[in-house]
């Protein structure tokens, strides 16, 4: 019993190392956090300061994340020239599928690993698909639960992070 209660607590040790759990709202800063992605390499919010940003909230067994990957590569590519950048947050999953997941959809941006899904808690994201912009100053510009074709990535980066 001893080691089965050893086994489990080792199963939830979480890549993710802090979290500002402040809830994230539109007009404010957005909560910061610390861990790793995918590859065990280390990423923080603050790697992406002066950049546009979308968090995407995502996970391997999810359809709708596996339905609007292209959109989102696509949306990249669009606006990579003005400074756009990507987070993949992969929540609530596995890391062998959401490695799969990513070398499946050729995904170019990263994705920080969040197994207990508390990043999902600090920036109010209820379920994947979700994305959260984020401008160069850091400030949340909107939030959106669910899917988004590549027109609507493309429209609500156009509106909310005022790129063209």
């Amino acid at each position: 019993m001893a080691a089965l209660v050893g086994l489990a607590g080792c199963s939830l040790q979480q890549p993710l190392q802090q979290a500002n759990q402040s809830q994230a709202t539109v007009g404010k800063p957005a909560p910061d956090f610390a861990g790793t992605d995918l590859d065990g390499k280390p990423v923080k919010l603050s790697d992406y300061r002066g950049h546009p940003l979308v968090l995407n909230f995502w996970a391997s067994w999810c359809g709708p994340c596996r339905a609007e990957q292209q959109g989102i590569t696509s949306a990249l590519a669009h606006y990579a020239s003005q400074g756009l950048l990507v987070l993949g947050i992969t929540v609530r999953d596995n890391l062998e599928a959401a490695k799969i997941f990513r070398d499946e959809f050729k995904m170019p941006y990263r994705s920080l690993f969040d197994q207990a899904a508390r990043l999902g808690y600090a920036y109010q994201v209820d379920a994947p698909p979700s994305s959260i912009f984020i401008d160069g100053s850091g400030i949340v510009q909107f939030k959106i639960t669910g899917a988004l074709s590549e027109a609507g990535f493309k429209q609500l980066i156009s509106d909310k992070l005022h790129l063209t």
